[in-house]
């Protein structure tokens, strides 16, 4: 959804590309003179050297939240897409993503929670988008009201920021 609002080539480098470019080459001289990092197959030196230089694009959390208040999307009410904490939907996608296991009956209740969260999420964002009114339709604050999962998302928040 964020790469359909603004496309990743479309997005600013943190430092004008020429400026970077030539950082990068300092960097990467830097790198290639050191024995650990010449130790290190060619395949994994070139993933690092391939991270460094996509270091100077603006982050998923910047980029969602400039589209939220460029489309007025409100997302207060629900579990934070992102946040400093630790417990925003992006840090459950990243656990997910890099294989921490979900062991418990209750870590798998709380996963659907966030499950919906980001549902409605991506639905307020599609309507505001399209210039439709969130106010009237069921995934607003008033239409959600109520639901076991709306109201119980800062506990099930809380359970994942303190390392659970």
């Amino acid at each position: 959804m964020l790469n359909l609002f603004q496309p990743p080539k479309d997005v600013e480098p943190i430092i004008p590309k020429e400026q970077w470019q030539t950082l990068f080459d300092k960097i990467s001289s830097l790198l290639k003179a050191q024995e650990t990092f010449l130790s290190l197959p060619e395949d994994i030196q070139a993933k690092l050297q391939n991270n460094i230089l996509c270091a100077n694009r603006a982050s998923f959390a910047d980029r969602f939240k400039q589209m939220c208040s460029s489309q007025k999307i409100d997302v207060a009410d629900l579990w934070p897409m992102v946040d400093a904490k630790g417990g925003s939907l992006y840090a459950v996608r990243n656990r997910i993503v890099h294989g921490r296991v979900f062991s418990s009956d209750e870590e798998w209740f709380r996963v659907i929670s966030a499950k919906h969260h980001l549902l409605w999420t991506l639905e307020r964002s599609i309507l505001c988008i399209l210039g439709w009114p969130v106010e009237k339709s069921r995934v607003s604050a008033k239409g959600l009201c109520g639901m076991t999962l709306y109201d119980s998302w800062r506990g099930d928040r809380e359970y994942f920021t303190t390392g659970n």
